[in-house]
């Protein structure tokens, strides 16, 4: 594709990221679109969590329902879905995970993310976060 100040440039494969509004729920998903590049044989497993876009005693929190998707055995993210009000920001906190993807991360390197927290607007770990804790925690449970 031409760029009219650098000359053309290389777009990277979409991962299908999308985003849903109906009335005041909002439902987002992104999931790895290379998965045929993947050279080992993956074993995906999901787990689906609860979390609120914002700590539960500060007014106004709102429930994130999430299902998460990783490989049992390399720990790689291939997925994650929300399903939330629209003033719990889901649409944005969606981005958090297609980036993870995009850089082919692990389902424990969301841990390692350094997001922004207040009261009024996150927890200590987001809601991205909190899936990943409850994904490893079984994942650990499981035997790996």
């Amino acid at each position: 594709m031409p760029s009219a100040f650098c000359g053309p440039v290389t777009v990277a494969a979409s991962l299908g990221t999308r985003s849903l509004k109906a009335p005041a729920t909002v439902f987002v998903t992104t999931v790895e679109a290379e998965v045929t590049t993947v050279t080992v044989e993956l074993r995906p497993a999901d787990l689906g969590c609860v979390a609120y876009d914002h700590v539960p005693y500060y007014p106004g929190a709102h429930r994130i329902h999430q299902r998460l998707t990783g490989d049992r055995t390399t720990g790689l993210l291939l997925g994650l879905q929300m399903v939330g009000h629209r003033q719990g920001e889901v649409a944005k906190r969606i981005d958090t995970a297609a980036t993870a993807l995009h850089h082919g991360d692990t389902v424990d390197g969301l841990l390692d993310l350094d997001l922004s927290y207040a009261p009024p607007f996150g927890s200590p770990w987001d809601a991205v976060q909190s899936a990943a804790q409850a994904w490893e925690h079984a994942r650990s449970w499981a035997g790996g």
